[in-house]
This record gives structure tokens, sequence and C-alpha cells, in this order.
């Protein structure tokens, strides 16, 4: 992640968690069966420590390789980023900040 991204947010990256599965399911029902019948999906949570916040979703599971599970993490990882603010701004009642 850039380092840009947290200069306008109010959360701290050190008091968020992060906590990524990612699982493969294999439909062979032998060893010399084809891989393209593995799917992969994942799940990513952001929790905000001090208010004990969580922000969860999941990756559908589906025939991706690691570079394009890596970007839709990357991609499910902003938003929930944002996500997880809007619902940190609520609970604490910042004010000036809106959403």
């Amino acid at each position: 992640m850039a380092s840009t991204q947290w200069l306008n947010s109010i959360l701290k990256p050190a008091d968020v968690t992060e906590s990524w599965n990612a699982t493969t399911k294999s439909r062979r029902t032998r060893a010399g069966q084809s891989r393209a019948l593995d799917t992969t999906c994942g799940q990513l949570a952001l929790t905000h420590r001090p208010t004990g916040l969580c922000v969860r979703g999941e990756i559908p599971r589906g025939h991706r390789s690691r570079r394009a599970m890596r970007s839709l993490r990357d991609k499910l990882r902003a938003r929930f980023w944002s996500d997880l603010e809007a619902a940190v701004v609520r609970h604490l009642r910042v004010a000036g900040r809106s959403t």
C-alpha cells in the first residue's frame, strides 16, 4: 500500500489489525487429474483495536492466480479501510468528519 493513503485518514495503521484467510479447494479425486479443477477464495477482516469495530468480506470462489488474488485483496483492503474509517467516525462522532 502506498503511504499517501494514510495521510488523510483518522485511523493509525498501528491500531488496525488485518486478518487474511485464503483457502484452496480441490475437486480432484485422483492426483493425476488437472489442477484446473482447483478453486481459490479468501476472507479479509480489518479490526480497529481501540474501538473493537470490524469490517469483513470475502473474495468469492473462482479460478484465480496468486497475482490476481493479491490484486483483489489489495482492492478489498483499500475499500475496507475507508469503510472502517467511516464506522469509527460514526462510533466516535468525530467533529468535522461526516460520512
